[in-house]
């Protein structure tokens, strides 16, 4: 997936965890992030959507969570944290995740939205 992006013209930073991922967000703000909610380690995404809702940085950050999790409390709770979409990851291809991203930074979306 990172090199899809970067063949797109995006810059990526990607982390495998939490630890690893508050140390990325700390270095740079990013423009968008993609976020799993199935992480290695104690924390998962749901840590990490609740810490940026609280970040006065980053709480403004648009976030997708692109996930094979996919039950309506997991949607909810994304949208109830911040998240601006949620993807099924096998519900997509690379392309069309990188157009849903593009269209997300182009948008800059105020409201939740069922990415599809």
């Amino acid at each position: 997936m990172v090199r899809k992006f970067l063949s797109k013209g995006f810059r990526v930073k990607s982390a495998i965890d939490y630890e690893e991922s508050m140390d990325v967000l700390h270095e740079e703000k990013p423009d968008i992030i993609l976020l799993d909610l199935i992480l290695p380690g104690e924390k998962n995404g749901f840590s990490i959507l609740s810490h940026l809702k609280t970040d006065n940085r980053m709480k403004t950050v648009p976030v997708i969570v692109l996930s094979n999790l996919g039950q309506q409390n997991d949607i909810d709770k994304a949208k109830m944290l911040g998240a601006v979409g949620f993807m099924i990851k096998a519900n997509y291809s690379l392309n069309e995740i990188v157009e849903k991203v593009d269209g997300v930074l182009n948008e800059r979306p105020a409201v939740f939205k069922a990415l599809g």
